[in-house]
This record gives structure tokens, C-alpha cells and sequence, in this order.
């Protein structure tokens, strides 16, 4: 197996491990322990709220996070920072006292899995040509039904054997050695070249533009003139490839 598909196959592991995180609290929530030790009380709001708020942290973070991150940090950068930030909150969660703090937890636990898809495209735009994306895409999004597949029986046993806190423990475990080692092993940092023609790309694209805007061809003949606007950019980022 070549090293781009080994890294595919680690970012399908890793969605299906993001999607046991999220799952984990639709089962806790029936647990008498944990709906006491927060004092949920079989209140269906406050129940649906630890839901909520994880929603609330995804969705902040795919918007307005994930483009800062993805300028920043390449995807091997961008997912060790994330993976930690999965293990941190499942370690800390059995020591929060109040259901503020499980809620602030959700929330973080949202924004650092916001950018697992965006960076997961990025990994695949960088190591496979543009035909080829189709299959590796379609692999890696397994991971959602497979998470939930085994995300409810798994945390039922672990809640079962180890109880509700021994549970989150097992996860957080799970996030370090496994996500993290899949990331270490298998998602090196882009070859420079690849980083090249990124940038290569997006400063020809606003090049292009600029220019275009200005009523000139960028590159410096007629050969994208009957194209839109956009069109024209993308052809000539291309060039960059």
C-alpha cells in the first residue's frame, strides 16, 4: 500500500474515532451515575443541551476557525493540535463538578473536531491528482457511518466494564495512543513541493484577479478572454500546477 493510501486509511480511523467522541455523551446520558453526578435529573433539555452545545463548538469552528488554521499550520500540524485537544477534554471531563463545565467542555470538544474534514480534504487535494480524488474521499467518509456503527456499542461496554468515568478515560486513551499515533505514522508534513505549488496556485489566482478585474488577460494574451471571470482565474492558476 503506498504511503498516500496509508494516510487515507489513517484519516478514515481517525473520523471514525472523532464520531465516537460525539456519540459518547447520547449514551452517558442514560446512565443514573452520570445523569446524577450532574444533576440532569432526567431533564430532557439540559440532556439535549450537552448535545447542543458540541453542535454549537463544530459549527464556530468549520466556519470561522478552520480557514485561520488551515493558513497557519499544515494538516499534520493541524490535526496533532486537534487530537490533543480530543484527549485533553475526555481526560478532564470525569473531574468536572457542574454541568457548566461539561457544557464548556462540549463546546471545546466541538471546536477542536471542526476542522478534522477541512484538513482530511487538504491531505487528499495534496497527495492525489484532481481524477483521482473520487475514491479516497468516498473511503475517508466512511468514517461517519462507521463511528456511529461502533461508536454506541463500544461506549456501552467500556460504561458498562469501567463505568461512566472509566469510560472517558478509555477515550481519552484512545484519542492519544491511537489517533495520535496514526497521525505521527502515517500524515507526514507536505513535501515542499507541494507547498509550492499551493502557493503557487493562490498567488497566481489572485494575480489573475487583480488583473482581470482591470479588464487585462492574465497571461498577457487572448487565450481565456471569452471565459467568465472566474473561469479565466482558475485557468491560469492552474498554470501554477
Amino acid at each position: 500500500m503506498t504511503a498516500r493510501w496509508q494516510g487515507t486509511i489513517a484519516l478514515l480511523l481517525l473520523i471514525i474515532i472523532s464520531y465516537i467522541d460525539r456519540v459518547n455523551i447520547s449514551v452517558m446520558i442514560l446512565n443514573p451515575e452520570f445523569a446524577d453526578h450532574f444533576r440532569l435529573n432526567e431533564n430532557r433539555m439540559l440532556q439535549g443541551m450537552l448535545m447542543t452545545c458540541f453542535l454549537l463548538g463544530y459549527g464556530f469552528s468549520a466556519l470561522l476557525l478552520t480557514p485561520v488554521i488551515e493558513n497557519r499550520f499544515n494538516y499534520r500540524q493541524g490535526l496533532l493540535g486537534s487530537i490533543l485537544i480530543w484527549a485533553t477534554v475526555c481526560a478532564i471531563s470525569p473531574l468536572l463538578g457542574s454541568l457548566m463545565g461539561m457544557l464548556v467542555a462540549r463546546i471545546i470538544l466541538g471546536i477542536a473536531e471542526g476542522p478534522l474534514f477541512s484538513l482530511k480534504t487538504r491531505f487528499i487535494s495534496d497527495n492525489f491528482n484532481a481524477d483521482e480524488i473520487g475514491k479516497p474521499n468516498a473511503v475517508t467518509a466512511l468514517g461517519v457511518s462507521l463511528g456511529l456503527a461502533v461508536g454506541f456499542p463500544l461506549v456501552t461496554w467500556t460504561m458498562t466494564h469501567f463505568g461512566w468515568m472509566g469510560s472517558f478515560y478509555a477515550l481519552a486513551v484512545m484519542n492519544l495512543l491511537l489517533g495520535g499515533g496514526l497521525i505521527w505514522r502515517f500524515l507526514p508534513a507536505p513535501h515542499r513541493e507541494a507547498k509550492r505549488r499551493s502557493a503557487s496556485f493562490v498567488a497566481n489566482f489572485r494575480s489573475c484577479l487583480a488583473d482581470a478585474t482591470a479588464g487585462l488577460d492574465p497571461a498577457g494574451r487572448n487565450r481565456h478572454a471569452q471565459l467568465p471571470l472566474g473561469q479565466q482565474c482558475l485557468a491560469a492558476g492552474m498554470v501554477a500546477r
